[in-house]
Formats: structure tokens, C-alpha cells, sequence
């Protein structure tokens, strides 16, 4: 049997999407700006096998800018990993909000070069550990 390198199985991405986006200058840009960074990643399930992930993503350098932005990752898993619980948990609380990460450093990067008011700003990358917290609308 072969096997297609980088083939998942075990779960399939279905995309990211960016549903909202709120920025406002404050200020000129100035030089070794402190910045704030808030990412939280929350989960909504919709079945046993699928779920999105969804990103509050807060960013603010005092006098200069804030940017909130919401975008979320769908996701299904298959239902034979459903037997193991902890590669269930991996897959959904650690791989899941690190696939959609790239796409929203991405767009923080993208959008503030855009803009030509703010130098570029690219976010650190970002690891994620732990539960994730259930959404609740």
C-alpha cells in the first residue's frame, strides 16, 4: 500500500475564513513601540468529527494602533480517530489553532504593509499548548 507523503487522514482543513476586521490609527509610528498581542483560540463543535476554531486576535501599540480581528478554521476529523482520545486531543487543540495561525500572521503582515501609514508588522510565531476553551456565543 502507498502511502501519499503529507497526507492526513486524521484530519482535513477545510479553510480559514476572516469575518471581521476593526483597525484604527492613533498615532504615528514610533520606534521600539511596546506591543500588546492577545490570541485566543476557542473551539466550537458542531458533531463529534467537526469543529472550528475560532481567533480573537487583539493587537495594540499605544499611540499608534489597534487592530481586532476575528477568523476561524474549519476543521473535521475522521471518525476512526475518534477511538483514541489523545490523538483526538492533539489533533484538535494543538495542530488545529497551528494550521489557521499562519494565515492570520499572514494577514496581520499583508494588511498593516498595505496600509502605508504603519510599517509592516509580522507577529512572532506562536506555539499552542493546552485545552482549548469551548466558544460560547
Amino acid at each position: 500500500m502507498t502511502q501519499n507523503a503529507g497526507k492526513q487522514d486524521n484530519l482535513r482543513f477545510d479553510g480559514v475564513k476572516f469575518y471581521s476586521v476593526h483597525f484604527d490609527i492613533l498615532g504615528k509610528p514610533k520606534e521600539n513601540a511596546d506591543i500588546s498581542l492577545d490570541i485566543i483560540p476557542k473551539i466550537l463543535y458542531h458533531s463529534d468529527t467537526k469543529f472550528d476554531i475560532i481567533f480573537d486576535v487583539d493587537l495594540f501599540i499605544p499611540d499608534v494602533f489597534k487592530l481586532n480581528l476575528r477568523s476561524v478554521g474549519y476543521f473535521e476529523l475522521s471518525k476512526d480517530i475518534l477511538e483514541n482520545p489523545n490523538i483526538k486531543d492533539q489533533l484538535v487543540n494543538t495542530n488545529s489553532p497551528a494550521i489557521v495561525f499562519p494565515y492570520i500572521r499572514s494577514f496581520i503582515s499583508m494588511f498593516t504593509a498595505n496600509l502605508g501609514t504603519i510599517p509592516s508588522l509580522t507577529i512572532p510565531t506562536h506555539f499552542f499548548k493546552g485545552k482549548l476553551e469551548e466558544y460560547k456565543d
